[in-house]
């Protein structure tokens, strides 16, 4: 005959082991997925960026630790843009501004990658970001060596040449977003309203 002792002890390594079993499961369950982003698509798993050989807008070497260490908001475009670029950069500029409140290692900084080589060379590039102040950096160097920037991202860029012998680059809209890994991460599309880019963000940094 079992005793009241024994079935306390039964009952007890009963539901030792079943708090066990549960706990193994929650170990070994994949974690949730990562909430959507309030605009644009987040990647998962993130995507590395390939080794580059550019320069930035100071004329300093730019490899491939440039995107180490911060947060960037990366948008592929042109100085002599005459209506979308600018647009971009000051929207840009404005959502920066509505995230000036979180952490200072978690402020993105903004970068330009030309796609006029050509034309943009360093000291173009600063002169024309000098323009949105601090926490904005180009990047430009030869057609071969953005190439590979560019085919990483699925980056398109066809020159346009006009009637009257200028020319313009019909180009991709979107801004990438890059973490302090130098991993992509997040694909914001056009239209790239303030409001829309800080929050997307601040889900991408802070979700909680």
């Amino acid at each position: 005959m079992t005793s009241r002792r024994d079935l306390l002890t039964i009952a007890a390594t009963a539901s030792i082991a079943v708090g066990a079993g549960l706990w193994v499961r929650r170990q070994l369950a994949p974690p949730p997925p990562p909430a959507p982003l309030p605009h644009g698509t987040r990647l998962e798993p993130p995507r590395p960026l390939p080794a580059m050989d550019l320069v930035d807008e100071r004329g300093a070497p730019a490899g491939p630790d440039f995107f180490r260490g911060r947060w960037s908001l990366v948008f592929f475009g042109f100085t002599r843009c005459p209506e979308f670029c600018p647009v971009t950069l000051q929207a840009l500029r404005e959502a920066r501004e509505r995230i000036a409140d979180l952490p200072p290692d978690l402020q993105p900084d903004v970068v330009l990658v030309t796609v006029d080589p050509e034309a943009d060379d360093p000291a173009q590039l600063a002169a024309y970001l000098s323009g949105f102040g601090a926490g904005f950096h180009g990047l430009t160097g030869t057609p071969e060596a953005l190439a590979g920037l560019y085919a990483a991202l699925g980056v398109t860029a066809r020159r346009m040449d006009m009637p009257d012998g200028s020319y313009m680059y019909d180009h991709g809209t979107a801004v990438y977003v890059v973490d302090p890994a130098g991993q992509w991460v997040a694909l914001l599309p056009a239209p790239h309203a303030p409001s829309l880019v800080a929050q997307a963000f601040r889900s991408l940094v802070a979700p909680g």
